[in-house]
């Protein structure tokens, strides 16, 4: 460096690069020429050794990828090129088939370009679901152009089993129906904050079995049924906080094997299943009171152990807890569930676990066990002969 010029203090960096970049590759901070610009308006060149890059690789989708280059406390941003060319591109707009084109790149990116809605394919047969040289050319990311709103992703992109990323789903969409169900690549679910009209994601997530970071549910949603069934490796449930329209959310996170909290809407009125087969879960999340259907809710949860309180709307409590092996402690239930069969099945195996609460029939629940004595109604042993008809006829 000058001597005049390391004399004066760096006022401002700047920096190119020419290179393009593959998916795979690394982006070097050799590849970056750093020009400094100093107080006295001197420049001098910077080493790769004196610079830090935001990001090492490029960007999954788009033409180029944003890297800042830092220098202490300045910086400056450079596009760097993608390589990205254009491999096939499906026709796919609705009314219009040529309006909307799915163009697939050479960076592995399906990018929906165009103008206006899609077209709905018969059985979820998509075009690039099944294209020439498909295996020299998978889909790894999935984009959309501002002006594409389609109103459903119903199975659009359903078992693509390479499918890495995708960023956002348009603000039109109001159905996502097995959307992503079997990518099983899939780590990260797409942005969903600006999909006001989402009405219904039965399955949209189910299978995804490296998902390990869910999508806010939107305010608008109604229908969860099974939407992270079978995550597998996800361990933390969806943020609901805004998810004030779910009225389903059955069989949410079933089989969601290493699944250890999640939080419930708080106007659910369905939530059967909703944590079956969620065998690591061992807190019992609060239940809305306006749920009504709890059947097999906890089913096979063998990890679980505290329970929380059974709101008194609640009919059908059927195999709530069937082989909850550990659930121990106070299980409260405020309700008369008609449908009560198998509630306490093969559970509480080793645990002492009581029932409370403003329920009439907290001993016909007990005798659901088949006898276990580790299960009680207020301390005391359930009365065998506790029939629900002559109680429930009585009041």
């Amino acid at each position: 460096m000058d001597a005049t010029a390391e004399q004066s203090p760096i006022v401002e960096i700047t920096a190119e690069n020419t290179n393009v970049y593959r998916q795979g590759e690394t982006i070097e901070a050799s590849d970056f020429h750093v020009t400094a610009t100093h107080e006295n308006g001197m420049e001098t060149d910077l080493s790769s050794s004196e610079i830090s890059l935001s990001r090492d690789t490029p960007a999954k989708i788009g033409a180029v990828t944003n890297v800042v280059v830092s220098y202490k406390d300045l910086e400056c941003t450079v596009k760097v090129e993608n390589d990205r060319t254009r491999i096939v591109a499906f026709e796919c707009g609705s009314p219009q088939p040529d309006a909307v084109k799915a163009v697939l790149y050479s960076n592995g990116e399906l990018c929906f370009e165009g103008e206006g809605d899609i077209l709905a394919f018969p059985d979820g047969e998509y075009p690039w679901k099944d294209y020439e040289n498909m295996d020299d050319h998978p889909i790894t990311a999935i984009s959309f152009e501002d002006k594409v709103m389609p109103l459903s992703l119903d199975e659009c992109f359903s078992d693509i089993e390479t499918l890495e990323y995708v960023k956002s789903v348009p603000s039109s969409v109001t159905s996502m129906v097995r959307t992503f169900s079997g990518c099983i690549a899939l780590k990260s679910a797409p942005n969903l904050d600006g999909c006001q009209d989402l009405l219904d994601m039965t399955e949209t997530f189910a299978g995804c079995t490296a998902l390990t970071k869910p999508s806010a549910i939107p305010q608008s949603t109604r229908n969860l049924t099974g939407t992270y069934s079978e995550c597998t490796q996800l361990q933390s449930g969806a943020d609901v906080s805004n998810a004030v329209g779910v009225v389903d959310a059955s069989s949410v996170y079933e089989g969601c094997t290493v699944l250890t909290e999640a939080e419930l809407p708080g106007n659910a009125i369905n939530i059967s299943n909703a944590f079956a087969g969620c065998i690591n879960m061992r807190e019992m999340p609060e239940i809305p009171d306006s749920v009504q259907n709890m059947s097999q809710c906890f089913s096979g949860d063998i990890s679980l152990s505290v329970p929380s309180e059974i709101p008194a709307g609640v009919t059908d409590v059927s195999s709530c807890f069937n082989g909850c092996l550990r659930l121990s402690g106070t299980l409260t239930v405020h309700g008369n569930p008609e449908d009560y069969s198998n509630f306490l099945s093969d559970c509480s195996q080793a645990t002492q676990l009581d029932l409370q609460g403003e329920s009439l029939i907290l001993d016909v629940l007990a005798n659901t066990s088949g006898g276990n004595m580790n299960i009680t109604v207020n301390g005391a042993a359930p009365n065998p002969a506790a029939s629900y008809r002559d109680i429930i006829e009585t009041e």
